[in-house]
């Protein structure tokens, strides 16, 4: 998933739900567990100390191994057995200081058996021997359940002379199961709600952003007119509305003064160039017999020429025109492009191909001729004097439409002299030129066409290798 705000929301909440979540559950698992244990082997040792009261030491002093059938050690283990049944234990049997059976309601047991198995007990019975009572850890019994231990001593005339041991199931495990059972379905029923709140917060937040960032392309597209209009009251992101709103409308005048002063400047210098224009056509009539200034004259009007489509760019930019849009013949405007643009062509040396299929588009007739004849115009002049790069005289300029990705196109393509890297991000920032006489606004206007055309231009240039321009536009 990409780190986006939704799920950074879900990270910062979720985290810590769940961290916390499981400490809780462990901490609350181990001290029940342990208060659990503590309180069984309290009761282990009551009963073994209770029941230790009950052994007669005599009974224990004589029996010896071998006397398993005595009357004796019928009555001793009948005790054991009654003591066990009350008390719903698992097992009781008492052991000399020797660790070996005088009792057990275990039948396999013998009276002379060694207790292997309480080895490990040595630590405890050491202080039962010393006359006091004590349990031992969990055990886990063949079968797979846990048992405990409890010990007391038996003593006779003041000494120590025998201990019993209880063992008892810690049946409390099986609780226990079910109480972490019961945290780690209580930890995904949080979670799952801690997720199911993230989304729905994220939503809330990140559904007008969206909505943002989409009118913010939209501003930045140069669509200043609508306004952004989301109900999100008076938090942050209506203080940001608020905000994009204001920009808006100082874009919106800014763009209109920027118009007006465009047009205005271009209105202003267009009438006194109709007046000189006017003027060296007069003074080119009364000069027509001396050829020496007759140049200077033609000189002034290539000059006045310039100016004039200075002029005509300015006012072009500043007018904005909205396209109309229909279906027109992408192969034949091409054709009438090329046609235009062939003595250009020619007089720089410049080979003009065609590659072209019948497709038709949705656009503006007048306005993406311009722009064609603009990139035309522009790649005629790059590959000017390029001979090393191309065929014939002179550089190549290809002029071709087609479809990529169900998307129809048209494309100039030029081996001329390129466009280095850093200068690609501004060849379509307006008054931005690399000629020594240009405007910067060709490029520009036909960028401002080709989005209003709800389409898009791709450049790709090398330097001494050429350049590439793709648009594509709205297909029928």
């Amino acid at each position: 998933m990409r780190r986006t705000l939704a799920f950074r929301l879900l990270v910062a909440f979720l985290s810590p739900t769940l961290i916390l979540l499981a400490a809780f559950g462990l901490i609350a698992y181990r001290v029940t567990g342990a208060r659990l244990e503590s309180a069984l082997g309290q009761r282990l040792m009551g009963i073994a100390g209770a029941a230790a009261t009950q052994i007669r030491p005599q009974s224990i002093q004589f029996l010896s191994p071998g006397d398993d059938q005595t009357r004796t050690a019928g009555r001793l283990r009948q005790k054991l057995d009654a003591l066990k049944q009350s008390t719903a234990l698992r097992r009781l049997f008492i052991l000399d200081l020797n660790l070996k059976s005088r009792g057990d309601t275990q039948s396999s047991t013998k009276i002379g058996d060694r207790y292997y198995e309480v080895e490990a007990d040595r630590s405890e019975l050491q202080s039962v021997f010393k006359g006091n009572a004590a349990s031992t850890v969990l055990f886990r019994a063949d079968d797979g359940h846990f048992f405990k231990r409890g010990y007391a001593p038996i003593f006779s005339d003041g000494k120590v002379i025998a201990a019993l041991a209880v063992e008892g199931s810690a049946t409390y495990f099986a609780d226990l199961s079910r109480l972490g059972n019961y945290f780690i379905i209580s930890g995904a029923v949080i979670a799952l709600l801690v997720v199911i709140l993230c989304l729905f917060v994220a939503r809330r937040i990140t559904r007008p952003l969206r909505v943002l960032a989409s009118e913010a392309d939209r501003i930045g597209k140069g669509d200043l007119d609508s306004p952004i209009e989301i109900s999100s009251g008076n938090d942050e992101v209506g203080t940001l509305t608020k905000t994009m709103n204001t920009m808006r409308l100082q874009l919106l005048q800014r763009d209109n003064q920027r118009q007006m002063m465009l047009s205005g400047i271009a209105h202003e210098v267009r009438n006194p160039l109709g007046g000189i224009a006017l003027f060296v056509g007069l003074l080119r009539d009364e000069l027509k017999d001396n050829a020496d200034q007759r140049k200077m004259i033609e000189r002034v009007e290539r000059e006045l020429a310039y100016l004039n489509n200075v002029v005509e760019d300015f006012l072009d930019f500043a007018r904005q025109p909205t396209p109309t849009l229909s279906p027109l013949a992408l192969q034949s405007l091409i054709e009438e492009i090329a046609d235009v643009a062939a003595a250009q062509a020619q007089k720089a040396g410049v080979q003009l191909d065609r590659r072209l299929e019948k497709i038709e588009v949705l656009g503006d007739r007048e306005q993406l001729r311009r722009v064609l004849l603009n990139l035309t115009q522009n790649a005629i002049q790059a590959t000017e004097d390029c001979a090393e790069n191309g065929t014939g005289d002179g550089g190549v300029v290809t002029l071709s439409c087609g479809i990529e990705e169900d998307q129809p196109f048209f494309e100039v393509h030029d081996n001329g002299k390129g466009i280095e890297k850093e200068l690609l991000d501004k060849i379509f920032t307006p008054f931005f030129t690399t000629r020594e006489k240009g405007t910067g606004l060709g490029l520009a206007l036909s960028k401002k066409i080709i989005d209003e055309h709800h389409g898009s231009l791709k450049i790709d240039s090398k330097p001494d290798e050429g350049t590439i321009i793709r648009v594509f536009l709205q297909s029928v």
